[in-house]
């Protein structure tokens, strides 16, 4: 961190006197950091720019945070249950085990954002860009996430069962243990992805693009 710029008080000359110039370091613009007395359900963030803010913990049920940018934001533990995230930019956001049940995330842009073990069951995230995002146990049940983009994103052990994948790109995507039982699976992407063996079982893949998949044993043996 750069030291921080300092100033002098001002002195006045004395005939005879010799007076020492007292060094005032500059103040610092200290972010605050939430926490979950902090109660925002049903706030209006649309638009607002929280980049790399401190929100552990804290309460968002129905806040609207559509068109807003929490990139590099830390949103761990949060709840936005039912929360407008439409369009919002969540780059590198850290939100490990927050919840986003039933929230608006169609449109949103969360390329490598850290949400493990998130909870986004009945989410809605049409076209969201999950690029490179790592999501390992993640919960996606019952979410309708039709056109999203998983490419090279980490999700091992996630649950997509019964979600609607129609059109969803998982290029590259890591999902061992990933479970999709009951999934939607029309023209979706899997191509270059590694899945568990078993992972395709009681889906509908009408259309699904597999192309240079690796599948891999379900429950790999112990070395």
């Amino acid at each position: 961190m750069p030291a921080p710029t300092m100033y002098f008080t001002t002195v006045t000359t004395v005939s005879d006197v010799t007076v020492f110039l007292r060094p005032v370091a500059q103040p610092r613009c200290v972010r605050p950091e939430f926490s979950m007395s902090n109660d925002f359900t049903g706030a209006a963030f649309s638009g607002a720019d929280l980049t790399h803010a401190n929100f552990p913990n804290t309460n968002f049920t129905r806040a609207d945070f559509s068109g807003a940018n929490l990139e590099g934001a830390t949103l761990t533990g949060s709840i936005f249950t039912e929360a407008i995230l439409s369009g919002t930019r969540l780059v590198a956001a850290q939100a490990r085990a927050a919840t986003f049940h039933q929230a608006q995330l169609s449109g949103a842009v969360a390329a490598n954002l850290a949400a493990d073990q998130g909870q986004f069951l009945q989410a809605i995230a049409c076209g969201t860009d999950f690029t490179d995002a790592s999501l390992p146990g993640a919960d996606f049940s019952q979410a309708n996430l039709a056109g999203a983009k998983f490419c090279n994103a980490r999700l091992q052990g996630a649950n997509f069962s019964g979600a609607d994948l129609t059109g969803a790109d998982f290029s590259g995507a890591v999902l061992p243990q990933a479970n999709l039982s009951g999934a939607t699976l029309q023209s979706t992407v899997f191509n270059g992805a590694t899945l568990s063996q078993d992972v395709l079982a009681e889906v509908q893949a009408q259309g699904a693009s597999f192309a240079g998949a690796v599948l891999v044993a379900a429950n790999p043996p112990t070395p």
